[in-house]
């Protein structure tokens, strides 16, 4: 493999890079760094956060299906993405007039812009903050903002589609001719295929992806099927112990 300007850098100023995804073990070292595969951290906390079964089916008692939105956890996300879920979820409504919307709240910081909104849609939806494990669970699907929350809603098992709406300039000016990959959202890239449905880095309406959601929802099979691959992928990598194994490598280096 041809080394990049960004490698050399890494490569010297780094003595053991510790890495999160399984696929880049191989891709550093084959950059000539010293790569270790130690696990994603997130896993860590997402093996305490065990779903309340009580909480779980309160919230599936508030319609049929469930659809959780997760709209990130910066300001700047958050107001490029929610407007596009919001407008996903009304699409749902309208054929499925039971549904129940819940929206994650990931941290104080952005709880007023998903407030104003979800006020400024009209589309009802209640907001939860702290309750991942239970929403994500009770969610018959998620949609969610691109990144590492991916990670956790694959990790409860709900099937989802990942939304991300960035500027459509910026992309056709840059970024079209530095990617060299088929997927961008993560799950994708770890499954080397279109696992999940992804409308990234732009897209120009939500109609399509509407349609898509309404297209699962009804489809218990596909969804079903959705979670056991979503299952299967992360089968050995949802482990935790990734800290310790990152603390292990530094006491080693001293030692």
């Amino acid at each position: 493999m041809r080394t990049t300007p960004r490698a050399s850098k890494v490569r010297a100023r780094v003595d053991q890079l510790a890495v999160v995804l399984p696929f880049e073990q191989e891709y550093f070292r084959r950059l000539g760094l010293n790569a270790t595969y130690v696990g994603h951290p997130l896993f860590d906390s997402l093996a305490e956060r065990v779903p309340d079964p009580a909480a779980v089916e309160a919230i599936r008692r508030k319609g049929e299906p469930v659809v959780a939105i997760l709209p990130g956890s910066r300001k700047h996300v958050v107001k490029e993405v929610l407007p596009g879920q919001l407008e996903v979820a009304r699409a749902i409504r309208d054929r499925f007039p039971r549904v129940h919307v819940g929206v994650s709240v990931a941290s104080d910081v952005v709880s007023d812009t998903i407030r104003h909104s979800i006020r400024a849609s009209g589309v009802p939806a209640t907001t939860y903050s702290g309750r991942n494990a239970e929403l994500l669970t009770a969610a018959s699907l998620t949609l969610v903002a691109s990144g590492t929350a991916t990670l956790e809603v694959a990790h409860y098992g709900s099937p989802m589609i990942v939304m991300y709406n960035g500027s459509k300039l910026m992309y056709h000016l840059f970024a079209r001719w530095k990617l060299t990959i088929k997927h961008l959202c993560l799950i994708n890239i770890l499954a080397e295929r279109e696992l999940i449905p992804e409308f990234m880095p732009y897209y120009d309406s939500t109609v399509p992806i509407g349609r898509c959601a309404i297209d699962l929802l009804s489809a218990p099979d596909r969804l079903a099927a959705m979670r056991r691959e979503l299952a299967e992928l992360l089968s050995g990598f949802n482990q935790p112990g990734a800290s310790d194994r990152a603390a292990e490598m530094v006491l080693s280096m001293i030692a």
